[in-house]
């Protein structure tokens, strides 16, 4: 069974590559990686890119099915029935959740950010907030990870490096390790243009500033130059790995600048970079630090941009986790404008984008082979829900175009 697996996969990864070379540059594949929990040595998450790309883990869910299946629910070693136990099928056959990791530590997704290839053991979630207990089981017993592999010509580091195409990425020296520390990265900047006079979208693959301990004060950013306009990407952009639109320009050209404070080796940044009118192209050159001109030194404060109009609403999301119940206050903004919002979701249900490349038809699940129960599983579980960085900002814009309130972040009512 453990040899059919590996098949699968790699038949799957023989798929992927077919649909990579039917789709343009611009596209990003999604790939579809699945396991189920139970034995360590073989029930694992194992992404893998091509030669001279790497992955970008796009989201990690845990899953259960329904009770009726006789599924194995718990660390099980025997026989089971691979192709419908362990993948899923729609959200009627499996409830499940964004997988956040032990403590909201993220650890698969750290594992396989930037690399190209990776494996790390099926983790599991229990269920009893998040779905019928009548219906499914009370603990996941699988994961499905889908993730894309980004091409190393096409990322640029922040320091000293250069690039064109249709589509950029942008990371700290180092990634997926932290940058160097402040004193050698603060300053840095990066001078990107479209072609055709596009605007320029910057999308957030993966934003983990550090604060500083001692002052909970932000200590990383990427201030962004836009024409007489002036904006920021911070600690209250932090994403845990999910996609999302930062900051559209308003001119074909601008300018970033990565300020880092932080006395220390932590933080860290992937960024997207793309045109507005996808027919056009980017160009992106990047110089290392002039110390005469780098803004802010190692322990220095800076001032995040702040929106022109404040968030009008605020309401507090309560979540249930073991031990203590945490309280996360949720803003609801006034105004669009050019920083992207993002509203705070929760994810009872989770639904999977249909055009997912997957190793194979899934099996039909009218008549699952049934499996054996066994003991209790000894990994640990405990996943809090994720929490927004809590930075005050104070308006410093200095044009009539102003920036919108801090993204929310979605968070799953979940336990693991």
């Amino acid at each position: 069974m453990e040899y059919l697996m590996k098949f699968i996969k790699f038949s799957g990864t023989i798929l992927c590559f077919c649909l990579l070379f039917i789709h343009s540059d611009c596209t990003l594949i999604d790939y579809v990686d699945e396991a189920c929990y139970g034995n360590g040595h073989v029930d694992t998450l194992q992404p893998t890119c091509p030669a001279g790309e790497v992955i970008y883990p796009k989201d990690i869910y845990t899953y259960c099915k329904r009770i009726e299946t006789n599924c194995p629910h718990i660390s099980y070693d025997g026989i089971r029935n691979e192709t419908y136990c362990c993948r899923y099928v729609n959200e009627t056959e499996d409830c499940g959740m964004r997988y956040y990791g032990v403590d909201q530590g993220l650890e698969h997704y750290r594992k396989f950010t930037g690399e190209s290839i990776g494996s790390l053991q099926v983790a599991w979630n229990d269920t009893d907030r998040v779905c019928n207990q009548s219906i499914f089981f009370p603990k996941t017993h699988y994961m499905r990870m889908t993730y894309n592999c980004i091409k190393s010509s096409q990322i640029v580091s922040m320091c000293n490096s250069s690039a064109s195409g249709d589509q950029l990425f942008l990371w700290n020296d180092g990634y997926p390790n932290s940058d160097g520390g402040c004193g050698l990265t603060s300053g840095c900047q990066c001078t990107i243009q479209s072609t055709g006079g596009s605007g320029i979208h910057i999308d957030a693959l993966d934003i983990r500033f550090a604060i500083n301990e001692s002052t909970g004060l932000c200590s990383q950013r990427l201030y962004v130059i836009d024409g007489s306009d002036e904006s920021d990407i911070a600690c209250d952009d932090v994403n845990l790995f999910e996609r999302r639109t930062l900051y559209t320009s308003l001119t074909d050209t601008i300018q970033l600048r990565y300020d880092n404070t932080y006395d220390g080796s932590n933080g860290n940044f992937w960024i997207l970079l793309q045109a507005t009118d996808s027919s056009q192209t980017l160009t992106i050159t990047c110089s290392e630090v002039l110390l005469t001109n780098t803004e802010y030194n190692c322990g220095e404060n800076f001032t995040i941009i702040s929106p022109e109009t404040e968030p009008t609403t605020t309401d507090t999301v309560t979540t249930n986790s073991e031990p203590d119940s945490t309280s996360m206050p949720t803003t609801t903004p006034s105004s669009s404008t050019s920083k992207s919002t993002h509203h705070v979701t929760e994810v009872l249900t989770s639904s999977l984008n249909s055009d997912a490349t997957f190793p194979t038809d899934a099996t039909d699940v009218t008549d699952p082979t049934d499996v054996t129960d066994s003991t209790d599983p000894t990994d640990p579980t405990d996943v809090t829900n994720p929490t927004d960085a809590f930075v005050t900002k104070v308006t410093s814009s200095s044009s009539n175009t102003s920036t919108s309130s801090s993204p929310g972040v979605s968070e799953a009512s979940t336990e693991g």
